[in-house]
């Protein structure tokens, strides 16, 4: 191996060995990364061992990162307040990295597979079922991709399945088709259901196509460790944020409803009328926050974490709110300025592809903030 040109990877018998440049402007030779049978050992330019994990713990010290000028980027991390190892990495060495550390088994990946592909088909058979308004190509496409899936699951299941699933996801969204062929023979109005399936879709997409990230390899690694220890992590910030959000959630449904219904009376009395728009809001909003209070509580004095419930609680309030500032956002330039409720159908918010469009950005932006910060935590846990 020479110094300006490090190679990939060298293996001997059991042993692989990746020679991997720091990253930054730093004129130092390549460090040596040996991967054995057990052991991830790192070796400084002079052969000196500088740090040294068993398998199983290694993608704890391991990160990942994605930088568009610099390349990808692979850090060790020894010790946070005290050493952190940088290195440039390229894909064919990070992929022999990931396949070294431990993974799921066969039979349960090959589980995981098929209830992904599962699920699927049964996207595809709604779009079957509703031809007026879905378009029913897709729905063969998901069809056939889920069978596939469920009858030979391997792991680039999850990149058909993404891919179909963002596209067809899109085509819900979009008013109408480059193709010509109108998907939507239901007026406006009733186009609300297309465009939730499609942000569902697109949602679902990301994530299965997410699977196959670099990311989600370590935290499967992390879970076997995990899994294998009986690792539960019990105290969580994370979850706590998410509780309070939630209270802080039941009190302003509280309020707002409590309002509304004082609206509502002021106006009966004013002008007696069967029907208010903002029944509809304060309906909704007096559902909403029991709800919230439970889950808050459920957050607050749960003794184990519980990250997947807390995650598709923070991604319900996120689209709540998105939705409300909409209809806010609407109100505010209606001429003359009426209010008739954040949620009223009558402005429109539920066939607006731009509503939708927003709620899965500003989802998709909460899951990484989780991620993230879930990832931190268990780890400071772990040690």
């Amino acid at each position: 191996m020479t110094a300006t040109e490090p190679s990939t990877g060298q293996q001997a018998g059991d042993t692989i060995e990746l020679a991997l440049r720091p990253a930054g402007r730093s004129q130092a030779g390549p460090w040596t990364l040996r991967l054995t049978s057990e052991l991830l050992i790192l070796l400084d330019p002079e052969g000196r061992s500088t740090f040294m994990v068993h398998q199983e713990e290694a993608a704890r010290y391991l990160r990942i990162r994605n930088n568009l000028i610099g390349g990808r980027r692979l850090s060790f991390v020894i010790a946070e307040r005290h050493a952190t190892h940088r290195f440039r990495c390229s894909r064919e060495q990070l992929t022999r990295l990931l396949d070294w550390l431990p993974h799921k088994e066969p039979a349960r990946a090959a589980r995981d597979q098929r209830y992904s592909a599962i699920g699927v088909t049964l996207f595809g058979v709604l779009h079957l079922l509703l031809p007026e308004t879905f378009f029913w190509g897709w729905g063969l496409a998901l069809i056939l991709a889920g069978l596939t899936g469920i009858a030979f699951p391997r792991r680039t299941t999850y990149a058909v399945n993404g891919l179909l699933l963002l596209l067809a996801g899109l085509w819900d969204l979009l008013p109408y088709s480059a193709t010509g062929i109108n998907p939507w023979t239901v007026p406006p109005e009733s186009r609300m259901v297309p465009l939730a399936a499609g942000s569902a879709l697109v949602l679902w997409g990301i994530h299965q196509i997410a699977m196959l990230g670099h990311a989600q390899q370590l935290r499967a690694a992390r879970a076997v460790r995990d899994e294998a220890a009986a690792f539960r992590p019990e105290h969580s910030t994370v979850i706590h944020c998410i509780g309070w959000a939630n209270i802080l959630a039941s009190v302003l449904c509280a309020a707002y409803a409590s309002g509304l219904a004082v609206a509502i009376s002021f106006r009966n009395q004013a002008s007696p009328q069967t029907s208010d728009p903002l029944g509809i809001d304060l309906a909704v909003f007096a559902v909403l926050t029991p709800l919230a209070l439970l889950s808050a509580t459920r957050f607050l004095l749960r003794r184990h974490a519980a990250y997947a419930e807390a995650k598709v609680s923070g991604q319900l309030l996120v689209s709540v709110a998105v939705f409300a500032l909409w209809g806010l956002a609407t109100h505010w330039h209606t001429q003359p300025p009426q209010y008739d409720g954040a949620l009223n159908p009558a402005l429109g918010l539920f066939v607006n592809p731009s509503t939708w469009g927003s709620v899965v950005v500003c989802v998709l932006l909460f899951n990484r903030w989780f991620a993230r910060a879930r990832d931190r935590e268990m780890e400071t846990q772990r040690d």
